[in-house]
């Protein structure tokens, strides 16, 4: 079973297959298509520590920025796949490769008034019923950042 995290950076959504922890380490391998020097890599490398501190280091994630593991729609794919265990993508990339109309809702301009707004509404039952759109296409969403 695939369990994958979605995290927003307003434009960008991630996500991430982790598998099941068994007795052995887990290593899981992480890719965006930003700058290493960008708050999206600094992200993705707080959400790494947290999981290898919430497991006791037994699932390490490992971050590949600067598109080394692909372009956003390559990092998508991957993740269906299972070639790639997580990625950060854009938004605009989910209903252009996966067909879900309801993340173009994040790209209208003018919707939200403040950063704060769209943390509401993106931890709302309405965000969370737009994570849950990707479960048809072999995706869960866990959250936005």
């Amino acid at each position: 079973m695939k369990i994958l995290l979605a995290s927003m950076a307003f434009v960008a959504s991630t996500v991430i297959s982790v598998v099941p922890a068994t007795a052995q380490d887990v290593v899981l391998k992480f890719g965006h298509g930003a700058s290493s020097k960008t708050q999206f890599h600094t992200g993705v490398e707080m959400f790494a520590d947290a999981v290898s501190k919430r497991t006791d280091g037994k699932v390490k994630i490992e971050v590949y920025g600067d598109r080394q593991l692909g372009d956003d729609r390559q990092l998508l794919e991957g993740v269906q796949l299972g070639t790639i265990d997580g990625a950060l993508v854009s938004t605009a990339v989910i209903p252009l490769s996966l067909g879900i109309a309801a993340f173009d809702a994040i790209q209208l301009p003018f919707q939200v008034e403040s950063y704060q707004q769209l943390g509401t509404a993106l931890t709302s039952d309405a965000g969370k019923h737009l994570l849950d759109t990707l479960k048809d296409k072999q995706i869960v969403g866990l959250g936005f950042i």
